[in-house]
């Protein structure tokens, strides 16, 4: 069985100490496979990782600030770095391997994070030099009008055309956003999830949203997932677990990441 986590670190400090806790942990509390987003840049997270016996992949040609990292334990999962074809666009905002997991075989593994941000010319620039087609808008959305998670889920899709995926972080999506706000922005996200033969974990056998992001004036939205090709979603018997400890005191006091982790086991 490979344990897997997947947290948005928020670039804190406090955050890295319980990553590196993480990566430490041994016997029953062992991690195998680790996603992260949003890392502090001061840290060395190759030599962190290194030290704990990991090896990693990230972006490294980016000059963007958010970093993803990507981390499996050798001896547990085999694997190396993959370039995604869409990096041209994505930068660092996305890290990705091709891992040979147990019982699964071998799949790209992605950490992501999705800027809440609607992609502007300049960087749909950065996506048609990937020569990948561009993606429609949502039905909610304005003519034109496309969010940087429609990129990120069609690099996903394009990914699971051609093999297994499995894809955790930050995707600032969820269902939830469509009851305080008009349209159904999150319902179309997820459907289109689906039409590329992904299975979102976090929706699967109709389980409900619960809250990972404590920085939205207090409301409970799931911005965290885990997406899936069928074969792989069939090795994770239960949904992926919001991590228990966080509480938005804590996040507030600077003690943890604005973003609460998401526990699950393969195989």
């Amino acid at each position: 069985m490979i344990r897997a986590v997947s947290a948005n670190l928020g670039r804190r400090i406090a955050a890295a100490r319980w990553a590196r806790d993480i990566l430490g942990s041994r016997a029953n509390h062992a991690v195998d496979l680790v996603f992260l987003q949003e890392v502090p840049l001061s840290v060395d997270w190759a030599a962190v990782g290194d030290q704990a016996g990991f090896d990693m992949a990230t972006e490294p040609d980016s000059n963007y600030r958010v970093r993803s990292v990507l981390l499996w334990r050798r001896g547990a999962v085999t694997g190396e770095a993959f370039p995604l074809p869409t990096a041209g666009y994505h930068g660092s905002y996305l890290a990705a391997a091709r891992l040979d997991l147990p019982v699964v075989g071998e799949t790209v593994a992605v950490s992501v994070h999705a800027s809440p941000t609607v992609v502007a010319a300049e960087y749909l620039k950065q996506w048609v030099h990937t020569a990948a087609p561009i993606p429609e808008p949502r039905a909610s959305a304005a003519p034109g009008e496309l969010w940087d998670s429609d990129f990120v889920l069609a690099t996903l899709a394009q990914l699971a055309r051609r093999g297994l995926v499995l894809a955790a972080g930050d995707f600032n999506e969820c269902l939830a956003w469509d009851t305080t706000h008009h349209g159904a922005w999150g319902e179309e996200y997820f459907a289109r999830v689906a039409d590329s033969g992904l299975v979102s974990l976090t929706h699967r056998d109709e389980a409900g949203e619960k809250q990972t992001a404590f920085t939205h004036d207090g409301l409970a939205y799931q911005l965290d997932h885990v997406l899936a090709s069928a074969s792989v979603a069939d090795q994770v018997a239960h949904a992926p677990r919001v991590d228990a400890t966080w509480s938005r005191e804590r996040v507030i006091a600077g003690e943890l990441s604005d973003h609460s982790p998401l526990w699950f086991e393969i195989g």
